[in-house]
């Protein structure tokens, strides 16, 4: 008799899917829950068995479909429905290209200038398009000064 044998109907097929790791480990683990409350009939003994809240045994119980095991995989928690950033295309690409001419200005600064170009932008929402340029290669960090100006006045050791 197989590992998955007591509850689940085609277990060779089973096992041969766990075998082949089709399914996740954490899979595998609720699969071996319900496969060992198969056998007691107990649900508490099944949770002090394997160590989980009898909340979370019910909760993937209510989940769970012995013809379909994609129903013990973890489910994602992002939103359907996430907001979208609100800035116009061109406002970036002023945005970058202010970044550019000035590397060492920062969002306060830049929101001034863009201000004087009549695009109302508050320095936070400046703040978060330096970021997202920046996490996507477009802009790169400018070299401290502090590093510049040492880097060439360090003295230098010989042995």
């Amino acid at each position: 008799m197989s590992r998955y044998g007591s509850i689940i109907p085609g277990s060779n097929f089973i096992t041969s899917l766990s075998r082949q790791s089709k399914i996740s480990r954490d899979a595998k683990k609720r699969l071996r829950w319900f496969d060992y409350y198969q056998k007691t009939g107990n649900a508490r003994l099944t949770c002090r068995y394997f160590g989980i809240s009898a909340q979370t045994f019910y909760r993937w119980k209510r989940r769970f479909d012995k013809y379909d095991l994609t129903t013990l995989e973890e489910l994602s928690c992002r939103p359907h429905r996430v907001r979208r950033p609100q800035i116009s295309s061109h406002v970036v690409e002023r945005i970058r290209e202010l970044r550019e001419q000035y590397p060492r200005w920062g969002r306060d600064k830049l929101a001034v200038l863009l201000h004087r170009e009549s695009i109302e932008i508050s320095s936070s929402t400046v703040g978060r398009v330096i970021n997202r340029l920046k996490a996507r290669g477009v802009l790169r960090e400018p070299v401290k000064r502090e590093e510049y100006f040492f880097f060439f006045f360090l003295p230098v050791h010989r042995n």
